[in-house]
């Protein structure tokens, strides 16, 4: 072993026991049970050393792959901590002051957990830098799954298949058709490239079984181009390859196919296989897909959403932020009030529109502040939303629903996502103001008020028909869903979009 390998194992080990604490420091002594001292390696066992792991500096991977560990559970504790300060704020069965004293122990938790993770990521850069200083080692080509010439194969019997099979106006078209799709064996690439995007143009069910097959070929450029074409024939027989192809090594590609199963994939299909592209390795997926869980209200998707809040690329959290602003819920805020403090000014300004949007309140902050300042500003905040819950009867009137912003056509999907803007409060007031019957009985809106200074609304809950009676008790602890439900039953219009304070309201609206 050289001086130079020697210093690296030493140091890896020394800078693992550094890093991740004790647990790797048990590993290790039960390691040393197993193979020896390492004194004994090092200083003589030459014959044992050519036999040991150690040295072919492995240890350094392993140790970055703890770590990584650690930085994820951490970041789970983080996501829990936030959840049940959602949960803590929604209550109303305990002290107030016990819930503020819960809430700030919360918010103490989630800033060590935070502090730990800042240090595991330095620790990462520095196992980074020592792993570079090492020689690179050799790396095997993958093994494809398919060889090329059986994909040539199956593709050669999908346009027999489409021939003998397809129903074409005249002898004229199958030719046309036979011409272009024998064009995909082409040796040349753009050629077969060409041949995708004319039968995407031509469409029908030959066609599609004919590009499945050419998405299968192993050429990354063509299956981008089969994938394409088949987002715009839009027929459900592809969802397969689209699904199959979200794990594909070319990241466009998995663009592709992520945008294939938005549209084509049932809800129960399409929301593990989004949400769990959250974590792709590439920030424009991670973006791209964070816009795509904002237009579609999937379970799981706010709490998954909320985990990407930390996300490493900049352009990502603010995608996750424009789509925890179209979802209105409310379990986001306390995640949202954290954001406050990203490094990026606008999507600091938009966590704040965010705020406001779910909350339908005023919410004030200094998003120049800094340091300390920033953090006893959030801290407030956080204090606020635990002592004024917005699930309260003190919840602004409700925001007019918002579209959903899907694409009108697969060439709009297919440009750059843009986050869903998060509706202005003060404007959705006014115009929430402007349509209201005149004949209800309400009082007028009241105006936006800050967290933590409620003024209560005197009014009784009754409105024109009195034909139902919801008692506010009764569905004071209901969630969402069974709020949607219950306006259902009723024969109340509700729109999905509203928060369940909307929806809470919007039911003692229509309560006699």
């Amino acid at each position: 072993m050289t001086s130079t390998q020697r210093h690296g194992v030493l140091g890896g080990v020394a800078f693992v026991l550094n890093t991740t604490g004790r647990g790797v420091a048990k590993g290790l002594e039960a390691a040393t049970g197993l193979f020896g001292s390492f004194g004994s390696v090092f200083d003589g066992a030459a014959g044992m050393v050519k036999g040991f792991s150690l040295p072919k500096i492995s240890l350094p991977g392993s140790a970055a792959a703890a770590v990584r560990k650690r930085i994820k559970e951490c970041e789970a504790v983080i996501q829990e901590r936030y959840l049940e300060i959602g949960r803590q704020s929604a209550s109303g069965d305990t002290d107030d002051a016990q819930r503020k004293d819960a809430i700030l122990k919360l918010i103490e938790d989630v800033r060590e957990f935070e502090r730990e993770i800042s240090r595991l990521r330095g620790g990462l850069a520095e196992m980074d830098r020592r792993e570079a200083a090492q020689p690179a080692p050799c790396k095997r080509p993958a093994r494809k799954a398919m060889s090329q010439a059986q994909a040539q194969k199956e593709l050669a019997l999908a346009i027999r298949m489409a021939l003998d099979g397809g129903s074409f106006a005249d002898s004229s078209a199958k030719a046309m058709f036979k011409k272009v799709a024998e064009d995909l064996l082409d040796e040349e690439p753009e050629v077969r490239i060409l041949a995708a995007s004319e039968l995407g143009k031509m469409g029908g069910p030959g066609s599609v079984g004919v590009l499945v097959a050419a998405a299968r070929l192993g050429d990354p450029d063509l299956t981008m181009e089969a994938l394409n074409a088949l987002s715009g024939v839009d027929d459900p027989a592809a969802l397969d390859v689209f699904k199959d192809s979200t794990t594909h090594p070319k990241f466009g590609v998995r663009l592709i196919s992520l945008r294939g199963v938005y549209k084509m994939a049932p809800e129960d299909e399409a929301a593990p296989v989004l949400i769990g592209s959250l974590s792709d390795e590439h920030p424009e997926v991670r973006r791209t897909v964070a816009a795509y869980l904002g237009w579609k209200d999937f379970p799981g998707a706010v709490t998954a959403l909320l985990q990407c809040l930390r996300d490493e690329d900049a352009n990502v959290r603010k995608s996750v932020v424009g789509a925890l602003a179209a979802l209105r819920d409310e379990t986001a805020v306390p995640g949202l009030i954290q954001t406050l403090a990203d490094e990026s000014l606008e999507i600091r300004e938009k966590a704040l529109e965010a705020i406001r949007g779910i909350t339908g309140k005023s919410v004030q902050f200094d998003l120049s502040a800094t340091g300390a300042e920033q953090d006893r500003a959030i801290a407030s905040l956080l204090e606020k939303w635990a002592g004024q819950s917005i699930a309260s009867e003190e919840a602004a009137p409700p925001a007019p629903p918002v579209a959903e912003a899907a694409p009108a056509s697969p060439e709009a999907a297919s440009e750059p996502v843009q986050e869903v803007p998060a509706a202005d409060p003060i404007q959705a007031e006014t115009v929430s103001e402007a349509v209201a019957p005149a004949q209800e009985a309400r009082p007028e809106p009241v105006a936006q008020q800050e967290f933590g200074l409620p003024e209560p609304v005197e009014w009784d809950g009754a409105a024109p028909g009195g034909a139902v009676s919801v008692d506010p008790d009764t569905i004071k602890d209901l969630n969402k869903a069974d709020l949607m439900a219950l306006c259902e039953k009723l024969g109340i219009e509700c729109d999905p979009k509203l928060n369940k304070a909307e929806i809470r309201k919007l039911l003692l609206g229509n309560a006699g």
